[in-house]
């Protein structure tokens, strides 16, 4: 389920200003480092929106001043001051359409793109979708690579958010707000990943925000077979999280959970066994040379065996 014009203009709104002062706080404390992250964290999705609504001449000054830690305070100052005004004149245009000056915003990201590292892609690097069939298992950061790292927390954080989020939805379902949030955190995660070049974690954060559009929409019930798969997908992004993290192949395997995203009615895939548990044999002089399963009550189905494996607890409970 794409989102509408309308609704990504809404949304962009909305969020446009929380996102500036987001940036604005990153600039007043820490170290290069969380400056880094901060900005990134904050400009990057703002940049991602924009680029969805054609607002090109916002998007690269959103992308440039996010990727500009190293610029003088001053000049990202001015530039978050030209981003929320921007913003403000998008949300107020007249029966003509709302306008900016793009070549002003131009201008001042072609300023602050002195200061990007310069493994930098530009601005107009495409937005992986759903439907996008190339590797997913290959990594090749479209970020600059002392960003990598701030990237990756900002994942984790943003993945804790909506894990709490997502337990209180349980008992909250009819709190539109709290929807709001986890769709917010869902899009996010969605547009930083398509920045960041991480194919996997965009396609499965692209099911999950679908699923909640429809939640915030009307057009489903929140029951607990959706509370599971969500549980389910943080699980899965985490897993991709950990992978980007060590430098290797993201060999998450995504394809029945896109399936079940896509359609939560859908039963799970039956759990392969895992050829690295060995099997023991029970003992005594009757014993069978080979496994063999048990019978009666205590046998266990493959799908129970799964349920029985996932019990999840609140981690502030332990």
């Amino acid at each position: 389920m794409a989102l509408s014009s309308a609704e990504l203009y809404e949304m962009f709104l909305t969020l446009a200003p929380t996102r500036v002062e987001a940036a604005r706080s990153a600039l007043d404390g820490g170290d290069r480092a969380e400056r880094s992250l901060g900005l990134a964290a904050a400009l990057l999705p703002l940049a991602v929106d924009a680029a969805l609504l054609g607002a090109d001449g916002l998007k690269e000054l959103a992308h440039a001043a996010g990727m500009a830690a190293d610029a003088p305070e001053e000049q990202l100052n001015a530039a978050l001051d030209r981003l929320a005004s921007a913003a403000v004149a998008l949300g107020h245009g007249d029966a003509s359409g709302a306008r900016v000056n793009e070549s002003e915003l131009r201008e001042q990201a072609d300023a602050l793109r002195q200061f990007a590292p310069r493994t930098e892609v530009a601005a107009e690097e495409p937005t992986p979708t759903d439907e996008d069939d190339g590797d997913d298992t290959t990594w090749k950061p479209q970020i600059a690579e002392d960003m990598v790292s701030a990237f990756l927390d900002e994942c984790v954080e943003r993945l804790d958010g909506l894990s709490e989020r997502l337990l209180e939805l349980e008992n909250r379902g009819d709190d539109k707000e709290l929807v709001n949030e986890v769709f917010r955190d869902l899009h996010t995660l969605k547009g930083s990943s398509a920045f960041a070049g991480l194919k996997k974690m965009n396609r499965v954060a692209h099911r999950a925000e679908d699923r909640i559009g429809e939640l915030r929409d009307g057009k489903r019930a929140l029951d607990r077979n959706l509370i599971d798969i969500l549980l389910e997908t943080l699980d899965v992004l985490r897993a991709i999280v950990e992978r980007a993290r060590e430098g290797g192949s993201i060999d998450v395997e995504v394809g029945d959970l896109l399936a079940r995203l896509a359609d939560p009615d859908r039963a799970p895939a039956a759990p392969q066994p895992s050829p690295s548990k060995a099997v023991t044999a029970p003992s005594g002089p009757t014993a069978p040379s080979g496994p063999t399963a048990p019978s009666g009550p205590a046998a266990a189905t493959p799908r129970a065996a799964a349920k029985s494996a996932t019990l999840r607890i609140d981690f502030e409970k332990v």
